[in-house]
């Protein structure tokens, strides 16, 4: 954006900066479609070679605020978020690798070990499992498998 405005306060048309910044930059130059576009920004008067803010999700959406209460909600209902992880995850699988679901030769993988056999998970599982009731433990498993 710095070089198009440059282009521009020298007088260079649109064109004439797309030429110069495929030379310098190749593969990596911005588009035509682009260099338009900021010509107009420019010719309109405005000086900024930044974007304007855009509705949507925000560029920084982690912040310690957001954390903290996801750490909460996932103490807090614990089962619920982990049923939601395997959903999403089982969707993911089902649209983006149609083979591995169909043949069952999937697992998730942590440090190329399978998940179960990861240091962390077995931790968790020993610290947070002992305090789960048998009853919980199968209600939670029924749900899991009527999700698959």
């Amino acid at each position: 954006r710095a070089t198009v405005k440059f282009c521009f306060l020298l007088g260079k048309t649109a064109p004439e900066t797309a030429v110069i910044r495929q030379t310098a930059y190749k593969e990596a130059a911005m588009s035509d479609t682009q260099i338009y576009e900021w010509f107009s920004h420019f010719e309109r008067g405005e000086v900024s070679a930044d974007d304007h803010p855009r509705s949507g999700r925000l560029s920084t959406a982690r912040t310690d605020e957001n954390v903290i209460k996801i750490r909460q909600i996932i103490l807090e209902d614990g089962r619920n978020y982990y049923l939601e992880v395997l959903k999403r995850s089982r969707n993911s699988l089902r649209r983006e690798r149609p083979y591995w679901w169909q043949t069952g030769k999937w697992f998730f993988h942590q440090d190329n070990a399978p998940v179960h056999t990861a240091l962390s998970v077995q931790r968790f599982l020993t610290k947070n499992l002992k305090g789960i009731t048998s009853d919980e433990f199968k209600k939670c498993f029924e749900q899991w498998k009527k999700t698959f």
